[in-house]
């Protein structure tokens, strides 16, 4: 484990493709914090259990969740690189997508059927 990380989650974009991007950000949420699924909504389950509004999220995403950036901190006749994390600041797309319920249409590839949701990820209770 990485002591730099703090017990944060390094998301790992993958191309330029915004659905993608929102899929890998909902896998990186879902392994950063305990979320279920209670009446159609998003829980978080902490002390004490409540529901994930897009203000919350936004600030679990912030505190929990980073990139990984290479940071050459010597010369460029000399480089010294390093791995730098930087929080990720989610976007109101971002937010819309994880808190949207899952989409009900069947996709060529199976993988990116629960799409951004949340609510497709996460275990019912």
């Amino acid at each position: 484990m990485n002591d730099e990380l703090n017990g944060r989650i390094v998301w790992e974009r993958h191309g330029d493709d915004p659905y993608e991007h929102q899929i890998a950000l909902a896998v990186a949420v879902t392994k950063a914090a305990r979320i279920r699924e209670h009446g159609g909504r998003p829980i978080l389950i902490e002390s004490p259990p409540r529901v994930l509004t897009r203000d919350i999220l936004a600030e679990l995403i912030r505190s929990r969740i980073v990139t990984e950036h290479l940071v050459n901190r010597g010369t460029e006749a000399e480089p010294r690189l390093e791995i730098q994390y930087v929080p990720v600041e989610p976007t109101e797309m971002d937010l819309r997508a994880l808190l949207a319920a899952p989409g009900t249409d069947r996709t060529l590839r199976p993988h990116l059927e629960k799409g951004g949701s949340l609510l497709a990820r996460v275990p019912r209770v």
